[in-house]
C-alpha cells in the first residue's frame, strides 16, 4: 500500500502537537475495470460502492476484506448512484436498464425492484420514510415507496434544459436537483416543481449537492472550481469557498461536525470547514488519473474514503495525533506586535524561522539569522511562528496577522 503524510497543527496550553493525516492510496483495490463510480457507507462501518464497469457492487469491510462481487446486478445495469437506507437495505440507480435494484444486509439482490422505462437514472436519493427518489437522464424525478409497491415514473418533469446531475432530499420531505443548466430546482412532498428556485453562475456545471443540518445546501461545481451555498430561503453565494487552480471538484461530501470534502479532477481531495476556510490540498491521491467520484467519512473513527473510479481502488485518509511531533515554547524569547500588521519583531537573533496557517501549510521559511519578519502580504488570520535560537533550541509562538 502507497502511504502519504501530511501535517496539520493544533495548539493545546502552549504545546503544538502534529497532526499526523496519512493517505492510503491503495486502501482497497477492486477488480481491474470494475471503475467505481459511487460509495455508500452503513452503521458498522462497511463500504459499498456501485461499480460501472462491471455491473456490479463491492463490499468492503472497516478490515478492507473485499467482497469483489458482493452483488450482481443486470448485465446492462450501468450502475450510476448508491443509497442505503436506516435497515441496511443498498438500493442503486441503474442508468444502463432504467432499473433501480434493492440488496438486502444479507446480500440477496432483486435486479429490478422498480423499473423506470426510458428514464435512464443516475442519481438516487431517500426521504425520511425511507422513499426513494431518482433524477433521471428525461429530465423527470420518479419517486419509489419504501414498499416497493407504488411507482411514479414521472413524479416531477424538470425543464427541458434542466438534465439532473444530482438528488436530495431535505428533512420536510422536499426535493432538490442540480442541475447541468446551472440551476437547482425544488419540488414539494406533493410534486409541485419551483423549476428554478436557484440560480447558480453561468459556468458552474454543477456536479454534486449536500445538506447540512441547519438546512443549508452546498454545490460542488467542476466548471469554476466553487462551492456555492444556499440558505434554506433559496438565497445564493455563488463562490462561498473557491479552490485554486482550478482542480475541478467531481464529488461532494460533508460530515456530521459540518465539515466538507470534495474529491477533486486533479486527485487531490480538498476540505471546507464550516466557517469557509479551505484546505486546497488536504490530501493527495497518488497513481495517475485517479478522477475520484464517491467520498464519504466514517463517523465513529473519523476515516475518510474516496472512490478512484479511474483506477478501481479506494483510498484512505486517516488523521492520528503523532505524540513526537512536539514543540515547548521557550519563554525567554518574546514575539512582538501581536496582533501585528506588518512587521513582527523578536526579542533576540533567531538563526531560523518558519510560518504555518491554521491548516498546517508551510507559507514562510527563513534560514538566516534575522530579529525580524514582513508579514504584511499574508493574508489575515492566526498563524504558527516556529523557530530556533542562537543555540539551535526550537521554540514556538502563536500571532494573529490583522
Amino acid at each position: 500500500m502507497k502511504k502519504i503524510f501530511t501535517f496539520l497543527l493544533t495548539s493545546i496550553f502552549g504545546t503544538i502537537t502534529f497532526a499526523q493525516i496519512t493517505v492510503i492510496q491503495d486502501w482497497a483495490v477492486l477488480t481491474n475495470f470494475y471503475n467505481p463510480i459511487e460509495m455508500t457507507i452503513d452503521t458498522s462501518g462497511n463500504l459499498y460502492t456501485a461499480n460501472y464497469g462491471s455491473n456490479t457492487i463491492s463490499k468492503i469491510a472497516p478490515n478492507a476484506t473485499i467482497t469483489q462481487a458482493w452483488a450482481t446486478l443486470g448485465s446492462n445495469a450501468l450502475p450510476r448512484d448508491i443509497v442505503i437506507d436506516a435497515s441496511g437495505n443498498v438500493y442503486t440507480a441503474n442508468f444502463g436498464n432504467d432499473t433501480v435494484s434493492k440488496i438486502t444486509p444479507a446480500g440477496s439482490v432483486t435486479q429490478a425492484w422498480a423499473t423506470l422505462s426510458g428514464n435512464a437514472p443516475i442519481a438516487i436519493a431517500l426521504d425520511a420514510s425511507n422513499n426513494i427518489y431518482t433524477a433521471n437522464t428525461n429530465k423527470t424525478v420518479s419517486k419509489i415507496l419504501a414498499t416497493g409497491t407504488a411507482i411514479t415514473q414521472d413524479w416531477a418533469y424538470l425543464a427541458n434544459e434542466a438534465y439532473p446531475k444530482d438528488i436530495i432530499v431535505d428533512n420536510s420531505g422536499n426535493v432538490y436537483t442540480v442541475n447541468q443548466n446551472n440551476t437547482i430546482s425544488k419540488i414539494t412532498p406533493s410534486g409541485t416543481v419551483t423549476q428554478t428556485w436557484a440560480t447558480l453562475a453561468s459556468n458552474a456545471n454543477p456536479q454534486s449537492i449536500v445538506i447540512d443540518t441547519s438546512g443549508n445546501f452546498y454545490i460542488a461545481n467542476l466548471g469554476n472550481s466553487t462551492i456555492s451555498k444556499i440558505t434554506p430561503a433559496g438565497i445564493v453565494t455563488h463562490a462561498w469557498a473557491t479552490l485554486t487552480n482550478n482542480p475541478g471538484p467531481l464529488c461532494l461530501s460533508i460530515d456530521a461536525s459540518g465539515n466538507l470534502y470534495t474529491g477533486n479532477n486533479n486527485s487531490t481531495v480538498s476540505k471546507i470547514s464550516p466557517a469557509g476556510v479551505v484546505t486546497q490540498v488536504w490530501a493527495t491521491l497518488a497513481g495517475g488519473a485517479t478522477y475520484p467520484q464517491g467520498i464519504v467519512k466514517n463517523e465513529t473513527t473519523g476515516d475518510v474514503y474516496i472512490c478512484n473510479y479511474g483506477v478501481s481502488t479506494i483510498s484512505k485518509i486517516t488523521a492520528a495525533l503523532s505524540t513526537g511531533e512536539t514543540i515547548a515554547k521557550n519563554k525567554s524569547i518574546t514575539v512582538y506586535p501581536n496582533p501585528v500588521t506588518s512587521i513582527l519583531h523578536f526579542s533576540t537573533e533567531l538563526s531560523e524561522v518558519s510560518l504555518l496557517d491554521i491548516s498546517g501549510r508551510k507559507v514562510l521559511n527563513k534560514k538566516e539569522k534575522t530579529e525580524k519578519i514582513f508579514v504584511e502580504n499574508l493574508p489575515k488570520g492566526n498563524y504558527l511562528l516556529i523557530g530556533k535560537d542562537k543555540n539551535g533550541k526550537e521554540f514556538s509562538e502563536k500571532f494573529i496577522k490583522e
